[in-house]
């Protein structure tokens, strides 16, 4: 890949930093020199130790991933009320299942029909030069990932906000129960808005509409 696709994709996996030093985590993101221990962390979390379960894992981001979960449940609330929904949302006991109905209620209307693909596209990328970084893959498959993760995310989204948006949602989504989600939010916003209007924001320097054909 060329050096402006190199920066594109970059930008999309540096945004899955967050917490308190998420923005310098953006501006400083060096995939290539992540910590072994730091990368083989991350894998681990979704269950990617070896070559086999990095393709399988990494194919599963890009067809179907943490969205088809998250339409099943828009689905199913869609057809309720609104009191309906926040009692049967309320109802629920399983801590992580509960907060995951909450994250879709909350963003029922508020996003496009490619709903929490952002988050997909952007963990794929972020996991594509990981599973490099550790040896499970070659360069040419990582970079092949990253870059269809790339295409589709220019598909479905027609800026980097409206990608922000869908990426925050799903990062939401995955978070185990509500109060992690609430903490994160509360970092994430601050995040958000740097992201958005710094001047040296990567945001701002990166077109969206950078060519990603091979």
């Amino acid at each position: 890949m060329n050096k402006e696709q190199q920066r594109f994709i970059d930008t999309m996996g540096s945004l899955n930093y967050t917490g308190d030093q998420s923005y310098y985590g953006i501006l400083h993101y060096k995939p290539r020199k992540l910590p072994y221990s730091q990368a083989k962390k991350i894998l681990e979390y979704w269950g990617i130790v070896d070559t086999e379960s990095a393709h399988a894992t990494l194919t599963w981001f890009l067809e179907e991933g943490l969205r088809k979960d998250f339409n099943r449940i828009r689905n199913i609330l869609l057809f309720m009320s609104d009191a309906d929904r926040e009692h049967w949302v309320s109802s629920l006991e399983d801590e992580k299942t509960r907060n995951q109905f909450k994250v879709v209620n909350r963003y029922l209307h508020k996003l496009n029909s490619s709903s929490i693909a952002g988050a997909d596209y952007g963990f794929c990328v972020m996991f594509a030069q990981n599973a490099f970084r550790m040896g499970f893959i070659s360069l040419n498959d990582s970079d092949e990932y990253a870059l269809q993760a790339g295409r589709k995310a220019q598909k479905d989204f027609p800026n980097w906000s409206d990608y922000l948006i869908s990426h925050s949602a799903g990062a939401e989504f995955n978070k185990e129960n509500e109060e992690t989600t609430v903490t994160f939010m509360k970092s994430q916003q601050f995040t958000l808005t740097r992201v958005l209007t710094a001047p040296n924001s990567p945001l701002r320097k990166v077109s969206w509409n950078t060519n990603l054909a091979l």
